[in-house]
């Protein structure tokens, strides 16, 4: 009998440990949701949150964002990204800044440490990638980027997309209906949608994944959701309105795709930029596209690829399933709706509203410039190889001038691999060989390419500081 009381005591000794070790890790110290679960009304003692990894959310207040030198852009999936970051990037490498990054990949991994900063640098300053968790898609997760740009010296933004256009783009390219197109081959794409959506017919719930709802995954509705007293005692207006102060309280600025030049004006008078700094070029929408296939054939030989994507092509959906699509993405919806608002009314203390009209006349009139000083030959609308050997002779070249041209002409991925090269001491051909294969998609760059791209960098600081 005593042995048996012993082995209790231990096992409560041991589980009560368990509990407490969760609980530091997790940085509860207090009545768990209770800003969240609180009707809107904030707590009299809100809960402190001890950990950057816990996944409840801050206290719900307004962000504010009085002098902040650094730079968090959360990139959804499918919002028309690849300008905005190439923006991020002319920014840093202008300035000679420093990316969060993690090593050779061109998404942020949540779970693993970013790359150290090079000798003699102390802090980070930029993350604008993807975020991945594992191997999967990755959501917001504040305490991650919290410990990394903390919130009180980080201008933290994002960008949302009209939800009925994000679904149809979504669905298509992360191939929602393939399982269907090989049961019902003659289909077209509205009779794919409608057998799609028999499948979750009758779920009164919100759904909330890459195609249903997918700027709120990416944002991390999901986790709000993994709290039985927030999923089960509240209405699901409640759960939205919750998730929209959320929002309004992480990030100083959300971004409209479709409201993008506007958008930026206000990035710009936030941050205190020039228009030169906002100025973008258009990526062509073909040359990713073919990047993808030529990575993922070097990548994933045995893959099959379709010989023509259909991402971009404008899609003639039925009012029955637009219905069903506003329906599905009600969550998003207004998410969306109540941020498009926010933009269109948003003002600045010492900026009037003429002159947001002005700040737009202004920045046209300097990207009409750009495209002209930038126009795009056959060959730089070439396939990837071909960009690559230009960006080669480009580099042969003393045309300092027209440096930043060819960012434009290059994908997030070669760009963000080049950087963790260019911030990587250790980063050499052998060393190359060496982490070849463990690195994701590091097999698609060869140390030449990314010694090229360096030196772009290099002629664009170059030409910065020459005209600063």
């Amino acid at each position: 009998m005593n042995r048996m009381a012993v082995l209790f005591l231990l096992y409560f000794l041991i589980l009560m440990e368990v509990l407490l070790f969760t609980s530091s890790f997790l940085g509860f110290t207090g009545d768990l949701f209770s800003v969240l679960l609180s009707g809107g009304q904030e707590p009299t003692n809100p809960p402190t949150i001890s950990s950057p990894t816990s996944y409840i959310p801050h206290n719900i207040t307004p962000a504010t964002h009085t002098n902040k030198t650094k730079l968090f852009f959360f990139k959804t999936h499918k919002c028309g990204t690849s300008s905005l970051v190439t923006i991020l990037y002319l920014y840093g490498i202008r300035r000679d800044l420093n990316f969060v990054l993690t090593p050779y990949e061109h998404q942020f991994s949540n779970d693993l440490p970013p790359q150290p900063l090079p000798p003699g640098q102390q802090e980070h300053h930029i993350l604008c990638q993807h975020h991945k968790n594992g191997q999967g898609w990755g959501y917001f997760r504040p305490g991650v980027v919290n410990r990394i740009l903390p919130r009180e010296e980080t201008f933290y933004f994002t960008i949302l997309r009209d939800p009925e256009d994000h679904f149809a783009s979504n669905f298509r390219y992360f191939h929602y209906g393939d399982r269907i197109q090989k049961l019902h081959p003659t289909a077209d794409f509205n009779t794919i949608l409608r057998l799609f959506f028999i499948k979750v017919r009758g779920i009164k719930r919100i759904l909330c994944d890459r195609v249903l709802n997918p700027l709120s995954y990416d944002l991390g509705f999901t986790r709000f959701l993994k709290n039985k007293s927030f999923r089960e005692s509240k209405s699901e207006e409640e759960q939205i309105d919750i998730f929209i102060r959320y929002l309004e309280s992480e990030f100083d600025l959300i971004m409209i795709m479709e409201q993008y030049d506007l958008s930026l004006i206000h990035l710009m008078h936030e941050l205190n930029w020039e228009v030169e700094d906002i100025v973008y070029m258009k990526k062509s929408p073909s040359f990713l596209r073919e990047f993808r296939r030529e990575l993922m054939q070097r990548v994933m030989p045995h893959k099959v690829l379709p010989e023509n994507s259909q991402d971009s092509e404008a899609i003639d959906l039925t009012p029955n399933l637009l219905t069903l699509i506003r329906h599905y993405s009600r969550l998003d919806i207004r998410v969306y709706q109540h941020f498009l608002g926010k933009l269109k009314e948003k003002s600045h203390p010492s900026v009037s509203p003429s002159a947001i009209q002005d700040s737009l006349q202004e920045f046209h009139e300097k990207q009409k410039a750009l495209s002209e000083q930038c126009s795009r030959d056959e060959e730089a609308e070439g396939s990837v190889l071909q960009r690559i050997r230009r960006l080669r002779r480009f580099n042969t070249d003393k045309d300092d001038e027209n440096a930043e041209c060819e960012m434009w002409h290059l994908t997030d991925i070669i760009i963000s691999k080049a950087l963790a090269a260019k911030q990587d001491p250790l980063f050499s051909r052998p060393y190359l060989q060496k982490i070849r294969g463990t690195a994701g998609t590091m097999n698609f760059m060869d140390y030449e390419p990314l010694t090229w791209t360096i030196k772009l960098f290099e002629k664009i600081r170059l030409k910065y500081l020459k005209n600063s």
